[in-house]
């Protein structure tokens, strides 16, 4: 499929050294690669699960291997999913782009946040700070919520960029809010059901957590985390909110990608439309983030060279996530790679 082979006969390489670095780079990995529709590499090395807490080895007999089929928590990879829902939504025209938030969710219009718009949102441009403790300041999931809508801007809309995982929490209240579905029922029911990624869920079954990777030991928990969502403030909203929370195999993710290479349809599921997924992969902040700022198109994080690396383009996306995860797609040479690591394990 076009792609050099001598570099690809590097990649078992390059994930053993970063198992072997001193401190690891991750516990063990999955990685996938495709080029014009074709499986090209296929990966995995280390372990799922291998330490106890922070500092402690679990006995040698105890340790789960990584395999091409471990189930990672995407962690923001999980934007995608939701921006994806999101522009569902607008095709369908019960939404609009630049309809204002406080619109679909009146709260949200509380410390000055009355023209902030979808897009806004999807290219973090709403003015909202990145991060907000929701786990430990509020006692329930309706505190939460009400904290993150009632959140004050750090700057007025369209004038600044700052990745915030509040703007992807909000739009999954859109989603849910428009559906009348929780955001992993739409997601299933209209994504995922559709292109048959099976193994990609919110909230994965006790049964499965021999082949989940383990993250990270939590103080505020008192244990490791293993089975259900790393992120707090995600764990805290019952495992499924906008920003985080997906579960996935890399095979099942290389179907996402396929899709949107495809032009958002895979097989005989169309789950966007072409245009969509182009605005989606077209950036809209250049006027706000200038010269070698950041690039974002419709949710894609897009030409980030410091990981889409030899794939990166003016097109190029999509995102990585905290636990050690990163999906890149460039529809420009019909490509992408995929490599899921628990690379907070240990931490």
């Amino acid at each position: 499929v076009g792609l050099d082979a001598e570099v690809l006969e590097q990649l078992p390489g390059i994930l053993r050294a970063g198992l072997e670095f001193d401190p690891p780079r991750f516990a063990g990995a999955s990685l996938l690669i495709a080029s014009q529709a074709w499986l090209a590499y296929e990966h995995a090395d280390g372990y799922a699960l291998r330490w106890q807490d922070a500092s402690t080895e679990l006995p040698r007999d105890r340790w789960i291997p990584a395999r091409t089929d471990t189930i990672y928590d995407l962690a923001s990879i999980s934007k995608i999913f939701t921006a994806t829902a999101v522009m569902q939504l607008v095709e369908q025209g019960r939404l609009g782009l630049d309809d204002r938030v406080a619109v679909h969710l009146p709260r949200f219009a509380e410390n000055g946040k009355g023209e902030v718009t979808v897009r806004h949102l999807l290219t973090h441009v709403g003015g909202l700070p990145a991060f907000i403790d929701l786990y430990s300041a509020h006692p329930d999931v309706p505190s939460r919520l009400d904290a993150v809508l009632t959140v004050a801007p750090t700057s007025p809309p369209g004038t600044a960029y700052v990745y915030s995982d509040l703007g992807l929490i909000t739009l999954g209240l859109i989603v849910e809010e428009l559906s009348g579905q929780g955001l992993d029922e739409y997601v299933r029911e209209h994504i995922t059901g559709p292109l048959g990624m099976t193994e990609t869920m919110y909230n994965p079954p006790a049964e499965l957590r021999d082949r989940i990777a383990a993250t990270e030991y939590v103080d505020y928990y008192g244990r490791l985390v293993h089975g259900h969502v790393h992120d707090e403030n995600a764990h805290s909203l019952g495992g499924v909110a906008g920003h985080a929370g997906v579960f996935s195999t890399a095979r099942d993710l290389a179907i996402l990608a396929q899709m949107f290479l495809g032009g958002g349809r895979y097989g005989d599921a169309r789950i966007l439309e072409a245009g969509t997924v182009q605005d989606m992969f077209t950036d809209g902040i250049a006027e706000i983030t200038g010269v070698g700022g950041a690039r974002r198109g419709l949710g894609p994080e897009l030409e980030a060279w410091y990981y889409h690396a030899g794939l990166t383009s003016p097109y190029s996306g999509v995102h990585t996530g905290f636990t050690g995860t990163s999906l890149v797609i460039d529809p420009l040479t019909d490509t992408f790679v995929i490599l899921l690591a628990n690379s907070v394990h240990p931490p």
